[in-house]
């Protein structure tokens, strides 16, 4: 029996593949970049952050036949946190009981899509990003020493690739889900840094083969993110190129800025 508590508040929305019914839902599951987390807005209320599924149902022409968006993300989930509450998250929980998210629930956000999947809410497309947390958990367990990171890379990337096929396991069969899943792939917070970025690459790698087994679309942020910051002529500097949220003292977050969201959106959109 599913657990939980909250209530999924409607958002006005659109869709894809229910096309004409007009009481499809979206849900949105990830991390800090579906949630849409600004460092600035810390401590705001939920409504006040806009991530790449508020962009899109605003935006995007397909997702004008939704009726509502159910956004379960949560700032510094892990692929292994989303499954089991008792694995290494990066701060998620602390944040969703200190300050709430989208969508106010208790449990794990994998109990919670799978309550939104089975209440007959008629989902006609799911979103996800995940896995950025895991390499952030790496680095801090390294305390940010390269030679550490490379030596616990496989083992990280090799857990990441079973937790995502348990949770794309379970939306399809625990939760009778066969329409839409996609897959949002990680940027690079700059892809001038070759260990950051070939790490965010190997994740990725990861996630397209996971994900492929399931009849998951594949969303290129990685490549979104790197073709616009070489169109800017930024020799692959995010910040430079406005992709990212930019810092009162100068530099940037690693989150991404309203025209970064607004960029990952469109890669979802172009594959709808």
């Amino acid at each position: 029996m599913l657990l939980r508590t909250g209530f999924v508040i409607a958002l006005v929305v659109s869709t894809l593949t229910a096309a004409e019914n007009k009481s499809s839902s979206y849900v949105a599951l990830g991390d800090s970049i579906a949630f849409g987390y600004d460092p600035a807005l810390l401590g705001s209320r939920a409504s006040s952050f806009t991530g790449y599924p508020e962009v899109l149902i605003g935006d995007s022409s397909e997702l004008k036949k939704f009726t509502t968006l159910a956004n379960l993300a949560c700032p510094g989930e892990a692929s292994g946190s989303f499954l089991d509450a008792t694995k290494p998250d990066y701060h998620c929980r602390e944040y969703k009981a200190a300050l709430g998210l989208h969508v106010p629930y208790q449990g794990t956000q994998m109990i919670e899509a799978l309550f939104y999947l089975t209440a007959g809410n008629n989902v006609g497309l799911i979103t996800i990003n995940i896995g950025g947390n895991d390499l952030v958990l790496l680095q801090l367990k390294c305390e940010l020493q390269p030679g550490c990171i490379l030596a616990g890379l496989p083992d990280v990337l090799a857990q990441y690739g079973r937790n995502l096929a348990v949770i794309l396991t379970t939306l399809r069969a625990e939760g009778h889900y066969t329409g839409n899943i996609v897959l949002l792939t990680q940027y690079s917070p700059d892809y001038r840094d070759a260990l950051q970025t070939g790490a965010v690459s190997a994740l990725n790698s990861v996630a397209i083969e996971v994900a492929g087994n399931f009849g998951v679309i594949i969303a290129d942020g990685f490549g979104a993110f790197q073709k616009w910051a070489a169109k800017e002529k930024t020799g692959g500097d995010t910040c430079a190129a406005g992709l990212l949220v930019l810092m009162p003292g100068g530099g940037c977050d690693v989150h991404p800025s309203a025209r970064g969201q607004r960029i990952l959106a469109e890669a979802i959109d172009e594959v709808l």
